[in-house]
């Protein structure tokens, strides 16, 4: 019972998220400056300065900006096209 009515929960809550804010499925460009990093949606924007980062990870085929404890920005590295090791640079001297 749990292995299949849990799942489905998940995924449905998830869809409903996602249907009532269309941020969750905007195209989203990230910029970094010595600054901040600054994101900007169809919708809004928004800048967040380097002292708000806690944590920049690198996996696989993503790279994820933690901000706050339950706020994460996911990034596909293929969005950095030629430019990954530029970033992975910056992020250094920015002390991640």
């Amino acid at each position: 019972f749990l292995l299949v009515v849990n799942p489905f929960i998940f995924f449905r809550g998830m869809k409903k998220q996602i249907s009532q804010n269309p941020e969750l499925t905007e195209k989203i460009t990230y910029e970094f400056t010595d600054k901040q990093m600054k994101i900007t949606g169809e919708s809004f924007t928004a800048g967040v300065p380097w002292e708000n980062i806690k944590k920049i990870q690198e996996k696989d085929n993503w790279i994820f900006i933690q901000q706050i404890q339950k706020v994460m920005n996911f990034i596909p590295k293929s969005a950095f096209e030629d430019n990954l090791d530029e970033f992975r640079v910056f992020i250094k001297k920015k002390g991640f």
